[in-house]
């Protein structure tokens, strides 16, 4: 199960994806995250989770170990991406989690207990514009769902951020060789990127650069 796209930001979003895939081609990085494990403490009420994350693009694939203890599985996961990632990727600093949700879909059983009914995991983040922006997934494993989640947002957000980068070049490049026609599309494409990549020193020294009159 994913989002339908039903509210107009969730198409604009599906949109913005479609295009980050078209600029980043080979270079787009899938994000994986593998051997879980996950020890939760009822009486102090945290979650401790340790996984690896892999940065995989067509030629290079890059580990990084995960450890945190945190309130929940999806913040303890979370945030230690984004520290550990927002080193390289400075607008993760700038995320916010507005929501986070899980539906569980009775009617989609097998047992006729329920407990194997799939669960739809959302989650709802906002950057540095106030811009929200939507990821869901489905499992019949609540915690499955909830990495999956992460994932996606993870795997979204820097991508967000290579695209703009990679556009900042390209729009230096066509400057160069007077060739406007590339300018103002590689312009227009930036212009929607930034609006959902959260904003780090960087991007917006590049944007107000590139947007300038």
């Amino acid at each position: 199960m994913t989002l339908g796209y039903t509210t107009p930001d969730e198409i604009f979003q599906k949109g913005i994806n479609d295009l980050i895939h078209d600029i980043l081609g080979d270079s787009f990085v899938k994000v994986l995250i593998d051997e879980v494990l996950i020890k939760e403490n009822i009486v102090a009420n945290n979650s401790e989770i340790k996984c690896n994350i892999h940065l995989m693009t067509k030629n290079e694939v890059k580990t990084l170990q995960i450890e945190n203890i945190a309130t929940g599985i999806v913040d303890a996961l979370f945030c230690e991406i984004v520290t550990q990632l927002s080193k390289n990727f400075y607008s993760l600093k700038n995320i916010e989690f507005v929501d986070f949700s899980i539906a569980v879909h009775f009617k989609e059983k097998i047992k006729k207990s329920g407990v194997d009914a799939p669960a739809k995991v959302s989650l709802i983040i906002k950057n540095s514009e106030q811009s929200r922006l939507y990821f869901d997934a489905c499992s019949r494993s609540m915690n499955a769902g909830a990495i999956e989640v992460v994932r996606k947002a993870i795997e979204f957000l820097i991508n967000a951020e290579l695209a703009a980068i990679d556009l900042y070049d390209r729009i230096t490049d066509a400057k160069e060789r007077r060739r406007n026609d590339l300018v103002d599309q590689y312009t227009f494409n930036l212009i929607e990127i930034v609006k959902v990549t959260s904003y780090s020193t960087s991007i917006k020294k590049m944007s107000k650069k590139v947007l300038k009159p």
